[in-house]
């Protein structure tokens, strides 16, 4: 299990002020549940080699919504495999994909009036994910890069 102190719940230094709505241990079962296709995403985990995870989601009083999630797979290798999967998926919707580097994307999708964005980043045998919705003037690529260092500083994984 990935323990309570390790995953980052306060994103006011970002987006202001807010409170955290969902804060869950995950295992493959409830993993899986975190996307529409709970068969395929399954299926996805079980190939990378999920061994369990967390997720949060904190609301902002402006109406940015982050999600992040940290599963621990096998080996590093299944990481970064995790992390090209997320990539393949969000470009496969029509999200605009951009690699960061070797082990971090960022994806951009339009929806409705908000803008989702996905980090998706590995390094060690963690895969993060951080997930924003918000108006897309108040999503700075730069604030994201930021919330990913430092969830990957709690966990003591390198960004670079």
């Amino acid at each position: 299990m990935i323990p309570y102190a390790l995953i980052l719940r306060d994103f006011s230094s970002w987006f202001g002020e807010g409170q955290i709505d969902v804060d869950e241990s995950l295992d493959l079962t409830a993993a899986s549940l975190e996307e529409d296709d709970a068969a395929m995403e399954r299926a996805r985990l079980v190939t990378r080699g999920f061994l369990h995870g967390r997720t949060v989601r904190w609301v902002g009083d402006i109406g940015v919504i982050v999600s992040i999630s940290v599963y621990e797979l096998n080996s590093p290798m299944e990481a970064q495999l995790s992390v090209a999967d997320h990539r393949e998926t969000m470009h496969a919707a029509g999200a605009l994909t951009e690699s960061v580097s070797a082990t971090t994307v960022i994806a951009r999708l339009p929806d409705d009036d908000d803008e989702l964005v996905l980090v998706s980043h590995a390094h060690g045998g963690f895969h993060m994910t951080l997930l924003t919705r918000a108006d897309p003037q108040a999503i700075a690529t730069s604030a994201l890069l930021s919330i990913a260092e430092t969830q990957c500083a709690l966990l003591k994984i390198p960004t670079t």
